[in-house]
């Protein structure tokens, strides 16, 4: 086998296993921040500094992460965001599957459409029987993007089978003199 081929062939293998690494790291890497903004006891009222732009809010109790019971959003839960000046912020409903977080459990429950950052009142005069410290937090819903992995995938691939044409190339033409 010709050395053109050899370099050809190492180079697709390193850049399959460079997909994959990229792929697990990123599939597997936390992005999501449910306590980047703040938080709020229920019941409770506390001001938040939201960023402009989406937020997401998730609600959350301190229960054990092993712990098998369910994991449900208060139906009676109300929650209130103002601007200093007094404007009630709307929200649009975005729920997902419980996950960990550090001593609490959480779900996402809504978002919102922040206008401008700065300071917020967010106020919560729901009463919560059976729930063990539970809290009203805004953060981040963090997004993947492979993008990247396939532009790596479709670069490496692309200069091994230009070094292959290539070496084929040189060989049809015969050795130089």
């Amino acid at each position: 086998m010709r050395t053109g081929y050899r370099v050809a062939l190492a180079t697709a293998a390193i850049t399959v296993v460079a997909a994959v690494v990229l792929l697990v790291a990123e599939a597997f890497q936390a992005n999501r921040d449910a306590n980047a903004y703040g938080e709020v006891p229920i019941p409770g009222r506390a001001s938040v500094n939201l960023p402009a732009g989406e937020v997401i809010v998730f609600y959350g109790e301190r229960i054990g992460a092993s712990d098998p019971s369910p994991f449900n959003v208060p139906p009676n839960l109300r929650l209130r965001v103002r601007t200093t000046q007094g404007q009630l912020l709307g929200s649009t409903p975005y729920g997902f599957n419980r996950f960990n977080d550090g001593d609490y459990v959480r779900r996402s429950i809504a978002r919102i459409d922040v206008p401008e950052a700065g300071p917020y009142e967010a106020v919560s005069s729901t009463q919560l029987t059976g729930a063990v410290q539970p809290v009203v937090s805004f953060g981040k819903n963090g997004t993947r993007s492979f993008a990247y992995v396939i532009f790596v995938l479709a670069g490496g691939l692309l200069l091994a089978a230009i070094l292959a044409a290539a070496t084929a190339a040189r060989g049809r033409v015969g050795p130089r003199s």
